[in-house]
């Protein structure tokens, strides 16, 4: 990422990274990638050093009357906050339009790992974030969570996702999407560096990729940053340490605001129209490419990554590789696949193969993908009349 920056962008970082965290100040924010394991990582190495006296968490303000069961010992991830709402007077433009939105939970959720961290410390614990119907308040007909063409999530990357910055940093690493240049710089090489460090370049990143964008841009994100900041002086007032955990897309939003006293007025929407629930969830539905527009894709292999990391497996990635490709070659066999030993071996030298090429220092989901796919794929590959892959 250095090399793409230029000396005022560095400086301009630097001075971000005072400002966030500073261990001896009243308050730090934690810029996170919704379902990251290495923000999660460091986040639980935060909240031992710094030892807040309340963890303030982007997440719906009027739901936090569920904490206490989303961090209960036997509630078990995936978990999910279920949102419904009624607009009966028309204010969103359709009377009575039904609106409903997803807010999931894995165990390495960041958000997740700061509230059971919370309740474990007994520190006070508190959502900070707009209500789902006041988002929709906010937000332009046909974009964000009022786009009807997709699942919603009450977070979203897609602003962080689609920056020329994020772009840029794309065809500098010969990374074939944002969620590939993510795991390489900021999962992967994220377990391997300080916290310190980690931070910083997670501010970096998220600051630069902000800087793309207009006020007229953001959106909703506007009206939910003067709510977070609002809510984080009210916590400052009471407490001499405060931990603010929010997307990074946020964070310097929220730093600006700080001393701004800025707050918007809520719409004071009825809530006998609105509801909130806790429910299961599965990885299938948590996963982005199944239409959940909110955090990093392939749950399942990250949640395997998560377990490595804490059972002090050395090489958390390339562990959960190697466990893909047995458990994906015990299927094969046992749906009458021909596949041999040799060929999992095989895809586990391609994997690792691949990791020395692409300059990672561990294999990762990607090449599994495509480690998995050249050994364990037999004959010639075409594509069918209707674009799907025939072997």
């Amino acid at each position: 990422m250095e090399g793409l920056l230029r000396s005022p962008q560095v400086a301009e970082i630097d001075e971000l990274y005072k400002q966030a965290f500073d261990l001896s100040a009243g308050v730090i924010y934690f810029p996170v990638r919704h379902h990251s394991p290495a923000c999660s990582f460091h986040l639980k190495q935060v909240i031992e050093t710094y030892k807040p006296e309340a963890i303030l968490i982007e997440g719906p303000s009027d739901t936090n009357h569920l904490i206490g069961f989303l961090g209960h010992k036997d509630s078990e991830a995936p978990l999910c906050i279920y949102y419904s709402y009624s607009d009966a007077k028309g204010l969103l433009g359709k009377k009575d339009g039904k609106y409903i939105c997803y807010y999931p939970f894995l165990d390495y959720s960041p958000e997740l790992v700061a509230l059971r961290e919370g309740l474990a410390k007994v520190i006070p614990v508190e959502f900070i974030d707009l209500p789902y119907p006041e988002i929709l308040m906010a937000t332009k007909e046909g974009e964000g969570l009022r786009d009807e063409s997709a699942k919603v999530s009450y977070n979203d990357d897609y602003l962080l996702a689609r920056s020329r910055f994020i772009d840029a940093l794309c065809d500098r690493e010969g990374c074939r999407n944002f969620h590939e240049l993510w795991e390489k710089l900021y999962e992967i090489d994220g377990l391997k560096i300080s916290t310190g460090e980690f931070i910083r370049n997670m501010l970096g990143f998220c600051y630069l990729a902000r800087c793309d964008y207009t006020e007229e841009m953001l959106g909703e994100s506007l009206a939910r940053e003067k709510f977070m900041a609002a809510k984080i002086r009210e916590a400052v007032n009471a407490f001499q340490k405060v931990l603010v955990v929010t997307g990074g897309f946020h964070t310097w939003g929220l730093i600006d605001l700080a001393e701004k006293q800025e707050a918007i007025k809520p719409n004071l929407l009825d809530q006998h129209h609105s509801g909130t629930y806790l429910m299961g969830y599965s990885f299938e539905e948590s996963d982005q490419l199944n239409g959940y527009a909110s955090g990093m894709p392939y749950p399942a292999f990250y949640q395997k990554v998560w377990q490595n990391i804490f059972q002090a497996e050395g090489n958390p990635y390339e562990k959960a590789v190697l466990h893909f490709i047995v458990r994906c070659g015990s299927i094969i066999r046992k749906s009458d696949g021909i596949l041999s030993t040799a060929d999992e071996i095989e895809a586990f030298n391609l994997a690792k193969g691949l990791k020395t090429m692409r300059d990672k220092p561990e294999c990762g989901i990607y090449e599994l993908e495509d480690g998995v796919r050249a050994a364990y794929v037999k004959g010639e590959i075409t594509l069918s009349n209707e674009g799907t892959l025939v072997a």
